[in-house]
């Protein structure tokens, strides 16, 4: 996250930005419910901090296990860990 003040990024007026938490399929899917949440809560932290306006930050949610970017065939920390992320999408106009 430390590199997002050099993203492009901040050449746009943002108007509403998403975040959506996900996990990897270790655990129950209540606990990656909540694993994802915070992800997903610490990276609206990090641009509320950065000077994002909290009020566009919408949804903040969790997705759990359920949106898998890699099917690995063995249930590994290293396959698995694209699956751990947060995924931005963001709108607005090139300044």
């Amino acid at each position: 996250m430390n590199d997002l003040p050099e993203s492009n990024m901040w050449h746009f007026n943002l108007k509403s930005v998403s975040l959506i938490g996900h996990t990897d399929r270790f655990g129950s899917s209540s606990y990656n419910n909540v694993l994802g949440q915070k992800r997903a809560d610490a990276v609206k932290n990090f641009l509320v901090s950065v000077g994002v306006a909290p009020e566009i930050i919408k949804p903040v949610i969790s997705v759990g296990k359920d949106q898998p970017v890699v099917e690995c065939t063995k249930k590994t920390i290293e396959c698995e860990a694209p699956n751990r992320r947060v995924t931005v999408r963001g709108t607005g106009t090139s300044k």
